[in-house]
């Protein structure tokens, strides 16, 4: 019982965030906005505490001088099992998503490809950190 909670609550953060989106799609979005709206919420329901820098480190650089958006700890491990790189939403990404065609669409079912600068921004940051896992987000892909 406890795991269909907890996956309904990864359900509704994600709605949420993607309600939050479509109500303020003309916002200028910028990176800290997106990670505060969309992103936080998600993290905090997976059980990502980033207000605890023994959870989350939020842009630290003690590592490497890297300084990724997240880094995601677990218990006795000596680097981050996640780094979380987090880009801002973009205007036209949201038109897309939440564009005129359907507004009730399924934005999950779309793909944002992203650029090379920031794959390779996000894989620098795994590999210098010696983490497990990386991920590329802007709070909606």
């Amino acid at each position: 019982m406890a795991k269909a909670k907890y996956d309904q609550d990864i359900e509704t953060a994600i709605k949420d965030a993607k309600k939050r989106l479509k109500k303020h799609r003309d916002l200028e979005w910028n990176e800290y906005q997106t990670r505060y709206y969309l992103i936080d919420p998600i993290l905090k329901v997976l059980g990502w505490n980033h207000s605890d820098p023994s959870v989350v480190l939020v842009e630290d650089s003690q590592t490497n001088n890297q300084r990724p958006d997240y880094q995601l700890l677990g218990a006795n491990a000596e680097s981050p099992m996640v780094v979380v790189e987090a880009k801002r939403i973009v205007h036209g990404d949201i038109e897309y998503i939440f564009g005129p065609q359907d507004p009730d669409e399924d934005p999950t079912e779309d793909w944002i490809e992203w650029g090379e600068d920031d794959v390779r921004q996000l894989r620098g940051y795994v590999e210098a950190i010696n983490s497990g896992y990386g991920v590329l987000t802007d709070g909606n892909a």
